[in-house]
């Protein structure tokens, strides 16, 4: 039963990466750039740092993404003004506009995929989601501090159940 759970996540995932792909190719966003063209949106002036905070990929993914979408037009980097070492990140005018575009294309999405739940079943839902973030989350933390080969020994270690 476990592994089903994460395995239909998983499936989730991509069926909704996959039509988002096809939606936003014409636009010229691929491979999720519109996620991070999203979180810029949603948080007008953040730094690369929080974005691969928030959407859980490294420093590198974030910065050639964010590159792309300077170079379509979609955003652009400044300076702080406190800090100039440190860059912000903002959605112009063209961006905002396919931003408009993608919340609208979210919205349908959500609507379909949600549609046979009850107000009850999507708060436990989320709960339960949140719950699983949380109890994943440190793996993700801890999975560049640590070398690989101490998380392959407790994998080797673990007992396997054929449940």
């Amino acid at each position: 039963m476990d592994k089903r759970i994460l395995r239909e996540i998983g499936k989730t995932y991509r069926i909704v990466n996959t039509f988002d792909d096809f939606i936003f190719a014409s636009s010229g966003l691929t491979k999720g750039q519109y996620q991070f063209l999203m979180r810029i949106y949603e948080n007008p002036g953040i730094n690369q740092k929080d974005i691969s905070s928030l959407l859980c990929v490294d420093k590198t993914t974030t910065s050639k993404a964010i590159s792309k979408l300077v170079a379509k037009g979609y955003a652009l980097r400044k300076n702080d003004d406190q800090d100039n070492r440190n860059l912000r990140v903002y959605v112009t005018d063209h961006g905002k506009t396919k931003c408009e575009f993608i919340s609208r294309e979210e919205q349908f999405v959500n609507k379909l995929a949600l549609k046979d739940f009850d107000i009850n079943e999507l708060e436990q839902f989320l709960s339960l989601l949140q719950k699983l973030n949380g109890a994943l989350q440190p793996l993700y933390d801890t999975a560049r501090s640590k070398p690989r080969d101490h998380f392959i020994t407790l994998i080797e270690k673990e007992e396997l159940s054929c449940h």
